[in-house]
């Protein structure tokens, strides 16, 4: 019996472990995942190498994601937003420069690396609330959604504005975290 109440708030697909062992995931993880952004939307929109891309750095970001670990309450917890979005993309993605600089062999000009950051940073703002929050635990397909949703805005959106417990934007009008699912399989899939 006390084992079962050990578990009551963890979600489905989350995985308990250490506080560190979240960190150490992230330092490992965070890298490829900003690599895998940047290669994404340094990639011809809507190829099948801005696909792969986009579904690598979905899937990395949901495996950080899962991670939870036990806080002094008793109760599965997440790092905060600041943890991830320092992790992942300040350490890797701070300015223009640094992107072009990572890019540069790819033969992107220094403008595209101005807004391959806005994007990247747009990605940030959408997905790290998402990530660090404990109560919901989405799925590849979601993150896909979202990263997919910035590139198709190509980087011109404002700041997310989040409603109450729930981390998703509520403020882009055809932005719905709850067709994820159905979109990104349907494409994912090669269905009509």
């Amino acid at each position: 019996m006390v084992k079962m109440k050990r578990y009551m708030n963890l979600h489905y697909g989350q995985i308990p472990t250490l506080r560190k062992t979240i960190r150490t995931a992230l330092d490992i993880k965070g890298r490829d995942i900003i690599y895998a952004l940047m290669d994404c939307f340094a990639a011809d929109p809507f190829s099948a190498e801005y696909y792969l891309h986009l579904f690598s750095a979905a899937l990395m970001i949901e495996q950080v994601s899962e991670l939870v670990y036990t806080g002094k309450n008793g109760l599965f917890r997440k790092l905060p937003e600041a943890a991830y979005r320092l992790d992942i993309f300040e350490g890797w993605a701070e300015t223009p420069e640094e992107v072009y600089g990572r890019l540069e062999g790819t033969g992107i000009s220094p403008e595209d690396s101005v807004l391959i950051h806005r994007m990247l940073w747009q990605v940030a703002d959408i997905v790290c609330p998402v990530i660090a929050c404990a109560s919901e635990q989405i799925s590849v397909w979601d993150y896909a959604y979202a990263i997919d949703y910035v590139r198709r805005h190509c980087g011109d959106l404002q700041k997310p504005e989040k409603d109450g417990i729930f981390p998703f934007s509520v403020n882009y009008p055809d932005y719905d975290w709850r067709n994820g699912d159905a979109e990104m399989k349907r494409i994912y899939f090669h269905e009509p």
